[in-house]
């Protein structure tokens, strides 16, 4: 059970908000695991984000826990995130909301996985939550059914049937836990599952025996259904531009309908923090061949040859926040305000053979920086940059390792990111940048522009 309290702690964040009434306030909400992994689907308690405000200004802190249990100062890798959310379903009458943050979470955050099945009396649970804003807590109770009774609270009055009713053994809830999951153990995955969010109750630190209101995700469910089950999905359209799960780096051209082929390499090259760049010493050497597959805009394959080793992978878009429409450009670069392609130094071409690409989804870029280490070897980083300013995104760098490409099953539990500095993009205008970064103690700038390899080139908005 221990490791499914640390994912289950990991999955729940601290709210903060402001209402149409101009007044703030507190709950707690818990990162979903659903198809559209990694995308930020949040679950919490509609009469928390009932409104516009409050969704816009929805501000969420993560891992603010005491750095031992029930002892120890706040953790110091407590960390917020700001932008707000986007609605994707929310029901007064159930007191429930689902949301798409507009921001990713810290890349420690985990998804808690989800069981829509209607709980039986009795049932051990978990509540992760923090009250009156403080630090995380962990309560520990008993499910002991179904309200069979209409329960009045002071946002509405609620029929029979709408939640779970839980008795405490350990610990409480107050006010500022409202949203926070009712988590069930599964012995045989030696994880917690959500089962409901919390409404409210009458237990306090004074009456711990009395009991705690969840709104039922069995009852939710039917509405949330295809958000929990389905890829969210981009706009139409039969341009491709954006980041695509388990796709490398090459040029393919479009051999047939919806179909893109070409070589596969890999390069050394000058050390990223070489002065100046020659990219004369950049040697590419191929490895084999990739083709790209497209069933729709949103779903595709890939299939490869690596050093004589053939797979084929099923891709799709990574979601992570609202997705742009991307087309050919019909006007200028510059005057673009999405910055999402794949750009390299400027002036164009003078240290070909390193690059970064941007996806930028909402007020977030994802950039994966393909360089060189010191020894010339081939290195990845990549970095996630919220919005920090007008034209500004900045973020941690993380350098990672996994299992081989052609590992089967590929697992995701194994992919370990260390941080090895910070980067920082300043956009001029859509066509140009400053890509400040650190890594390993090293700090260098570079100006950068769009590669454009097929004039005039794509724009996102």
């Amino acid at each position: 059970m221990q490791s499914g309290l640390v994912d289950a702690n990991f999955a729940v964040a601290l709210m903060t908000f402001t209402k149409s009434n101009g007044l703030s306030y507190y709950c707690t909400g818990t990162l979903l695991n659903t198809a559209s992994f990694p995308s930020p689907i949040f679950m919490t308690a509609f009469h928390c984000l009932s409104d516009a405000p409050s969704l816009a200004s929805l501000t969420t802190i993560w891992f603010f826990n005491r750095v031992a249990c029930q002892s120890g100062s706040p953790n110091p890798a407590t960390a917020q995130v700001a932008g707000g959310a986007t609605s994707i379903f929310g029901s007064q009458a159930l007191d429930a909301a689902l949301v798409l943050l507009n921001q990713m979470p810290p890349p420690l955050a985990t998804y808690t996985g989800w069981d829509a099945s209607t709980m039986a009396p009795n049932t051990f649970i978990l509540a992760m939550h923090h009250p009156r804003g403080d630090v995380k807590k962990a309560s520990f109770g008993t499910e002991l059914g179904i309200n069979a009774s209409p329960i009045q609270f002071d946002i509405d009055l609620f029929p029979a049937g709408t939640f779970y009713v839980v008795s405490w053994q350990l610990g409480i809830v107050e006010p500022g836990s409202s949203g926070s999951g009712l988590l069930s153990f599964d012995p045989t995955t030696s994880h917690f599952y959500l089962r409901g969010t919390l409404t409210g109750g009458d237990a306090t630190c004074s009456a711990s025996g009395a009991t705690t209101y969840y709104a039922r995700l069995d009852n939710l469910y039917p509405y949330i259904q295809t958000a929990l089950t389905q890829p969210l999905q981009p706009q139409p359209g039969n341009n491709y531009q954006g980041l695509w799960w388990r796709t490398p780096v090459m040029t393919a051209p479009k051999i047939a309908a919806n179909t893109y082929s070409g070589a596969l390499y890999t390069t050394t090259g000058p050390a990223f923090n070489a002065v100046p760049f020659n990219p004369q010493q950049v040697v590419g050497t191929q490895v084999g061949s990739g083709t790209l597959t497209f069933d729709d805009a949103n779903n595709g394959s890939f299939s490869y040859a690596v050093n004589g080793i053939t797979q084929t992978k099923a891709i799709t878009r990574q979601i992570f926040g609202p997705l742009p429409s991307c087309a050919t450009a019909t006007g200028s670069l510059a005057a673009a305000t999405n910055y999402q392609d794949l750009w390299w130094a400027k002036p164009a071409g003078s240290e070909s053979g390193w690059g970064v690409n941007f996806t930028h989804q909402g007020d977030t870029i994802f950039v994966t920086w393909f360089t060189y280490d010191v020894d010339h070897t081939p290195m990845w980083l990549v970095v996630t940059a919220p919005k920090s300013a007008t034209g500004m995104y900045s973020g941690t760098l993380y350098r990672t390792i996994g299992p081989a490409f052609n590992a089967v099953p590929f697992n995701p539990t194994a992919v370990m990111g260390t941080a090895v500095g910070t980067a920082t993009l300043s956009f001029s205008d859509g066509n140009n940048a400053s890509f400040a970064y650190t890594v390993n103690g090293i700090s260098q700038t570079k100006a950068i522009t769009r590669e454009v390899f097929q004039n005039p080139g794509t724009v996102c908005q």
